[in-house]
């Protein structure tokens, strides 16, 4: 998650990560969603002090608002949120792109509590279990060609850029974009933009 970022950084800007100890490695059912909220949290009171801000790493920008308010006036921005805001730059409607049918939904409902339900083309998750199981920052082209697929449906919806929501997914942009020829968006290269823009350096 934090190699799309990295790429963003600039001479002075400084990006520390920490992982949750505990807590579902990845949420792939909306059962697991409290949880994760909770532990979003924890980590912020625990190792943001100190910085000028904190970019919540996980894809539904679980424990976003109830972060903000316990690290306020520290900025707070959710990888999720920070990909929708810059596609609403790319064009009048982006689409967004995940894993899982079940997730659609609550996908659905976050870009509605952001504010930009009007903007959203739709969201396309396909099941795709075995990409939990790929190494690190790799992509399987499998899953590269059933996101490109997916993907070309959002466009002929209206959708004139994607955005990436899942950490699973993150390493993907690239590749789709050179597929698509349209921006593809990744959420924590995004969160460090927004970062950069708001004349933070120091992120963790």
């Amino acid at each position: 998650m934090a190699a799309p970022a990295r790429r963003l950084l600039c001479p002075g800007d400084i990006l520390d990560t920490c992982t949750a100890e505990t807590g579902p490695a990845a949420i792939v059912d909306p059962s697991q969603v409290p949880a994760a909220e909770n532990m979003v949290q924890q980590l912020a009171a625990r190792k943001g002090p100190g910085y000028d801000v904190i970019i919540v790493g996980i894809s539904l920008d679980c424990g976003l608002a109830a972060t903000r308010t316990q690290q306020s006036p520290q900025l707070v921005i959710g990888m999720t949120e920070a990909a929708c805001t810059i596609a609403c730059l790319q064009g009048p409607r982006f689409g967004v792109l995940t894993l899982g049918a079940s997730m659609a939904p609550l996908y659905e409902s976050h870009v509605q509590e952001l504010g930009l339900a009007d903007r959203l083309a739709g969201v396309a998750a396909p099941d795709w279990p075995q990409a939990y199981s790929q190494q690190p920052e790799g992509v399987q082209e499998g899953l590269l060609a059933q996101l490109e697929t997916e993907a070309r449906k959002l466009c002929e919806q209206g959708a004139h850029s994607m955005v990436l929501a899942g950490a699973v997914l993150c390493g993907y942009g690239e590749a789709l974009t050179q597929r698509l020829s349209r921006p593809v968006l990744e959420g924590t290269a995004c969160a460090v933009a927004l970062a950069r823009a708001c004349g933070v350096q120091k992120a963790a």
